[in-house]
C-alpha cells in the first residue's frame, strides 16, 4: 500500500448488502463539503454485468461521491462481472487468482488525503482473495478505525457479536491496534426492536455505537483532531 492517508478508515459489514457503500458515500460527500480531502478505495468487487452497464456498482457509486475516477477506486483488473465472492468469481471467469497481499500492494493513495476510506466486499468472513478473507485484509492494512456496519433489524446483536468475536479470533494480537465502532444502518427510532438493539449493544459493548452518519462523521473528525491529523 503506497503512502497512507492521515486517517485510514476501513468499512466492513457483518453481511453483504448491509449498506457499506451507502454509508461511505454519505460520509465522503459530507466530509468533502467541509473541506477535507477524501479518497475511497474498493480493492476488489464483483457484480452483475447489468450493474456495470447501469453504472451502479460500488465503485461507480463511490466515484460519484468522491469525484474520483472509477478505476482509481477499483482497478479494472479487480472488477469481476459475476455476483460471487471475488476469488470465486475470478475462478469461474477463468481469470488469474490473486492474494490478499496483491490487493494491499495495489492500493495507491494520493498525497495529502485527510480521510482514506477502504470498503471490503461481503461480510467479515467472506473470501476476498484466494488465500484469505476480509479479516486478513483488515490485518494487513491495520486501519486507524474499523467501522462495522450492521443492519438494525432482527439479529443485529448476534451478527455484531459474531463479527467482533471472529475478528478477535483471527488476529487477536492486532485487534487492539485499531479502534472499532459499530454503525447500525437503516435505524428507525420509531421501531422498538431497533431501539432495543441499540440499547443492548450500547450497554454491553465497550465500543461506540452510532445510528446515523452525522454522529459517525462527528466521531471520525473528533478522533482525527485528537490525534493531531
Amino acid at each position: 500500500m503506497k503512502l497512507r492517508p492521515s486517517k485510514l478508515i476501513f468499512v466492513a459489514g457483518t453481511d453483504t448488502d448491509v449498506g457499506k457503500t451507502w454509508t461511505i458515500c454519505q460520509l465522503a460527500s459530507s466530509l468533502i463539503r467541509k473541506g477535507y480531502k477524501v479518497s475511497a478505495k474498493k480493492p476488489v468487487q464483483s457484480f452483475t454485468p447489468s450493474e456495470f452497464d447501469q453504472g451502479v456498482t460500488d465503485a461507480h457509486l463511490l466515484a460519484e461521491s468522491t469525484g474520483e475516477s472509477i478505476d482509481s477506486i477499483c482497478s479494472i483488473t479487480r472488477m469481476y462481472g459475476m455476483p460471487l465472492a471475488p476469488p470465486i468469481a475470478a475462478l469461474r471467469l477463468g481469470l488469474p487468482s490473486f492474494t490478499v497481499a496483491d490487493l494491499v500492494t495495489e492500493i495507491a493513495w494520493d498525497a495529502g488525503v485527510d480521510f482514506g476510506i477502504l470498503e471490503s466486499a461481503g461480510g467479515i468472513c467472506s473470501p476476498i482473495a484466494i488465500d484469505g478473507d476480509v479479516r486478513d485484509l483488515i490485518f494487513l492494512v491495520l486501519p486507524d478505525i474499523l467501522v462495522l456496519v450492521v443492519d438494525s433489524c432482527l439479529g443485529a446483536i448476534h451478527r455484531t457479536i459474531s463479527a467482533l468475536d471472529s475478528l478477535k479470533y483471527a488476529h487477536q494480537d492486532e485487534f487492539s491496534s485499531y479502534r472499532s465502532v459499530i454503525f447500525l444502518n437503516r435505524f428507525k427510532e420509531s421501531l422498538d426492536l431497533h431501539r432495543e438493539n441499540l440499547e443492548w449493544l450500547t450497554r454491553n459493548l465497550e465500543l461506540p455505537v452510532f445510528t446515523d452518519t452525522v454522529q459517525l462523521e462527528s466521531f471520525l473528525c473528533g478522533e482525527s483532531d485528537r490525534l493531531g491529523n
